[in-house]
């Protein structure tokens, strides 16, 4: 089985998804709240701002993510740009919150196509989110690899 080694931005962007997803997830104890109602937990969008812990120094993104009622999350990179990340979510006591998110690359240079798996822990604390996360990418050929990280965010207002 020959080796691949993960693109590092293709990691962080995924990263950035994932952590943007769990920010979300804080929210899924106000219950449905109206998707304009900024006073009800993590319902709308938030900027994310993620870090990787490696390589030195870490590389930083940001990504806009939105709850969904029902426990879905989307997460779109945006700086730099990146793929689109989907996935569910599911709260904890305290304003915690756990979330998964998956997404895909295409084939780069010698780094083949695949698949990655975003999981979050987080807390949300009024009007902003911090946690962790961790990166999985499963080449299709070759071994899998993982990037660990940090994430914050605030709340994107409309107006």
């Amino acid at each position: 089985m020959s080796e691949v080694t993960i693109n590092r931005r293709q990691a962080v962007r995924t990263a950035a998804g994932v952590a943007a997803g769990s920010v979300l997830v804080a929210g899924a104890g106000v219950g449905a709240a109206a998707a304009n109602d900024n006073s009800s937990g993590l319902v709308g969008s938030w900027v994310i701002t993620h870090r990787n812990n490696k390589p030195a120094p870490p590389e930083v993104g940001k990504a806009i993510v939105s709850f969904i009622a029902g426990g879905v999350i989307v997460a779109n990179e945006f700086d730099p740009v990146g793929p689109l990340e989907t996935g569910s979510w599911a709260s904890r006591s305290n304003n915690r919150f756990v979330a998964t998110l998956w997404s895909g690359f295409e084939a780069e240079g010698k780094n083949p196509a695949g698949t990655v798996r975003i999981q979050v822990s987080g807390r949300r604390s009024g009007d902003k989110v911090s946690g962790t996360f961790k990166v999985t990418v499963y080449p299709k050929k070759g071994k899998s690899e993982s990037v660990t990280g940090t994430f914050s965010g605030t709340r994107l207002d409309a107006d």
